[in-house]
């Protein structure tokens, strides 16, 4: 099966329980706007979350301040949920950090094409899918390496 861009457009996103409330991540272009503002570019954006999911290459860029970082990553994935980042820092909590890198590199999975395969689209391939908010270190690794992240 095929994705197509309408299909990442639709995309439902991906579950996650954040202060006893079920919201979705899931990333539009205003996501992506407000995380290339906040982060400065798109591409140190990638780096990050490559650095993230500790993948070692020339394009992942050092995480120095883990919480300071992912917590808006979350947060841009939450626009569309209407939470300020104020409200998702202070509705996350610290043992769940790692659940959401899983669950930003799987909605960037879901919605976002992988190089040079058309509308095979990232989420088609190699991705946990639409309902998983937790994988290995080395199927989240693959994730992001396929999808160009």
């Amino acid at each position: 099966m095929t994705t197509t861009d309408a299909d990442r457009l639709a995309a439902d996103g991906i579950p996650l329980t954040l202060g006893g409330r079920e919201v979705r991540v899931r990333y539009t272009l205003r996501s992506w706007k407000e995380a290339e503002d906040r982060f400065e570019s798109l591409a140190n954006v990638l780096g990050l979350m490559r650095g993230l999911i500790g993948i070692q290459d020339d394009q992942a860029v050092e995480v120095k301040k883990e919480v300071g970082t992912v917590v808006p990553l979350l947060w841009c994935g939450l626009l569309h949920e209407g939470l300020t980042l104020d409200q998702v820092y202070d509705l996350g909590v610290i043992r769940d950090l790692r659940l959401y890198v899983d669950a930003i590199v799987a909605a960037v999975s879901e919605g976002t094409p992988g190089p040079g395969r058309g509308n095979d689209g990232a989420g088609a391939v190699d991705s946990p899918g639409p309902t998983t908010t937790t994988s290995s270190p080395s199927a989240t690794a693959a994730v992001m390496a396929t999808s160009g992240v």
